[in-house]
């Protein structure tokens, strides 16, 4: 069970790595729009540029939380924070007194 959290952990921090810095200038058939960055994605939406710097930060920072929690597991557990169960409620607010 640990190797498979550690192969997820891997995953997902690779990933957000691929879309943020990889593609970041890249086209993708899941951009919105007709957009051709990551930029002009935003754009599209309405958000602003610093907006949109606010979220690849604390992306980037998310994942590299999760690399950082194979060898010190607090670190994965701070990013859990930020997840959202099927609820839609953040486990950090999820009440364990049921």
């Amino acid at each position: 069970m640990e190797n498979i959290k550690l192969v997820i952990q891997l995953i997902l921090a690779l990933g957000i790595y691929n879309v943020w810095i990889i593609n970041y200038t890249k086209g993708s058939k899941y951009r919105g729009g007709k957009s051709n960055n990551m930029s002009e994605e935003f754009e599209a939406y309405g958000f602003k540029s610093w907006f949109m710097k606010f979220i690849g930060l604390s992306k980037l920072t998310l994942a590299t939380l999760l690399i950082a929690g194979i060898w010190f597991p607090a670190f994965s557990k701070s990013f859990s924070i930020f997840n959202w169960n099927a609820n839609g409620r953040s486990s950090f607010c999820t009440s364990k007194n049921k």
